[in-house]
């Protein structure tokens, strides 16, 4: 599943995101199958420390439950409340999350309206 078919649909997910000004969506993706997707959140949980809302990484990788992601492709859009797009690169808390679970390429979109990457080993 290439970058820009992913960062479609994960476009039409924005919607049910819920933060006021900024709709982010992660879809963690393995061997070409979607294996769950998450979006902001104005709840909070343990894995975001002392961040008092779940960023859409983290929300995907608690929604993947016990499925293995190791050697998946994480895909990050942010667009603004007037479908912006911005820059959607994962803050530390997310890229641990991410390497902890075995996600080890991370895919993102940046104010210039294209798309960058990430590995990690």
């Amino acid at each position: 599943m290439d970058a820009n078919r992913v960062m479609t649909i994960a476009q039409k997910h924005m919607h049910k995101c819920q933060h006021r000004q900024h709709n982010v969506v992660c879809v963690i993706v393995k061997k070409g199958k979607i294996m769950s997707m998450g979006y902001n959140d104005l709840r909070s949980h343990p894995l975001m420390g002392t961040q008092k809302k779940v960023h859409a990484e983290v929300r995907a990788v608690v929604k993947a439950g016990r499925k293995d992601l190791t050697g998946a492709t994480a895909f990050v859009i942010r667009c603004n409340k007037n479908n912006k797009i911005g820059m959607a690169k994962p803050c530390p808390i997310c890229e641990k999350v991410l390497r902890d679970r075995g996600v080890n390429h991370v895919f993102f979109t940046n104010s210039n309206l294209s798309i960058q990457e990430l590995h990690y080993s």
